[in-house]
Parts: structure tokens; C-alpha cells; sequence
């Protein structure tokens, strides 16, 4: 008859299970500290294989500010976010902005449709941006989200190429307005959104 797994585990002169979160786990010595829970795995971690990080993590050795890409930012520092997410300021000037973006299987939701969380994404930064045009030798200018409204309208699968257009509607020195339109390849509407910005002041 087959052992049970906990007997094996006593043959190997582990512990008995420990359960954390619906998990059991075999050999684990579990502390209760403060309000935390510390565990000694250092024996199972040493087992276990390194997976290689995701191609949604930009490459380590990317130089920050080389803009040999198509980004349209000359100001944008790579490495973060926007390289996470992978997308790309196609198009900007005076109250204008595209943002564009592939939809790869990284940006899928479980139902295997854009996550809305990337429309969203689409929509914040392609109005960020458009109130933000910085001639060249004058000092850039940067904002952040005071509110932001998305209608999400349709489902954007694997593949498609999406273009997040955004217009500053509005707005005086410090604060600013933005509506944006979210678009496939074929012009199916994707979502939409509007947003309210405060600018930053920037030093040269």
C-alpha cells in the first residue's frame, strides 16, 4: 500500500505538514512572529529552479536615454513602466498625442482579452502626454493624474495593434484636461477616457 505523504516525510526527518493559506508544505519549521509568519525554506529554495524573468522585464543592460527606438520622448528615462508595458509614444505635439501598443499575451485577462487595467494604462499616459509637449531647448514639462474616467467599450484580442489618441481639451498654468480614444487597426473603438492633470515643474 502507498504511504502517505506525511510518513514519507517523517522517514526523510522533516516535520510534520505545515498548511499556510491552503497550501501544505512538508520539512517547513514555521515561526510566529509579531504579526508575520516566518518560515525556514532555505533547503526547498535551494531546490528549486530559476526560471528566467520574463520578456515583459526590459533587458538590464538597456543604456537609460538611448532613444534609438521610435519612442517620441527624448525625456523618458527606459527601464520603468512604459517598458513594461511595452508601449510606444507614436505621435506627439502641441496638444496632441498617439500612444501605441501591441497586445501580446502578457496583457491578456483570464477570459483572454486585454486586461482593463491596460486600457486604462493606454488612456492615463496618452493624456499625460498631451498636455506635456516640450518644444526642443525649452524646459520639459511632466504631470500627474489628478482623476481619470475609462469607458471601456470593446475587447481587444492577441495581436491586435492598438492606438490611444488624446487631445488637452483645456486648462490654464497649472492644471490641464485631456480626452482620449482607444482604437484597433481596423477603428473598432476600444474604450475611452477623460482625465484632469497637474503639471510638475521641472529644472534643466
Amino acid at each position: 500500500m502507498e504511504r502517505s505523504c506525511q510518513a514519507r516525510a517523517k522517514d526523510r526527518g522533516c516535520n510534520a505538514p505545515v498548511t499556510l493559506f491552503g497550501v501544505t508544505l512538508f520539512g517547513v519549521t514555521v515561526h510566529r512572529s509579531g504579526f508575520g509568519l516566518r518560515s525556514h525554506l532555505p533547503h526547498l529554495l535551494d531546490r528549486t529552479p530559476r526560471k528566467r524573468q520574463s520578456r515583459a522585464i526590459p533587458n538590464s543592460t538597456k543604456v537609460p536615454g538611448d532613444n534609438s527606438g521610435q519612442d517620441a520622448d527624448p525625456h523618458r528615462t527606459h527601464g520603468g513602466f512604459a517598458d513594461l508595458v511595452g508601449y510606444e509614444l507614436a505621435k506627439w505635439e502641441e496638444d496632441l498625442a498617439d500612444v501605441a501598443l501591441t497586445v501580446e499575451r502578457r496583457h491578456l485577462n483570464r477570459s483572454g482579452v486585454m486586461h482593463g487595467g491596460v486600457l486604462s494604462t493606454l488612456i492615463d499616459t496618452a493624456c499625460g502626454y498631451c498636455g506635456c509637449y516640450t518644444p526642443q531647448g525649452e524646459t520639459p514639462r511632466r504631470a500627474f493624474t489628478l482623476s481619470l474616467t475609462c469607458n471601456f467599450i470593446g475587447a481587444a484580442q492577441e495581436g491586435r495593434c492598438l492606438l490611444a489618441r488624446a487631445r488637452r481639451t483645456g486648462g490654464g498654468k497649472s492644471v490641464f484636461f485631456a480626452d482620449c480614444e482607444v482604437l484597433d487597426e481596423d477603428g473598432r473603438v476600444i474604450g475611452g477616457g477623460q482625465g484632469t492633470f497637474k503639471y510638475i515643474a521641472l529644472r534643466k
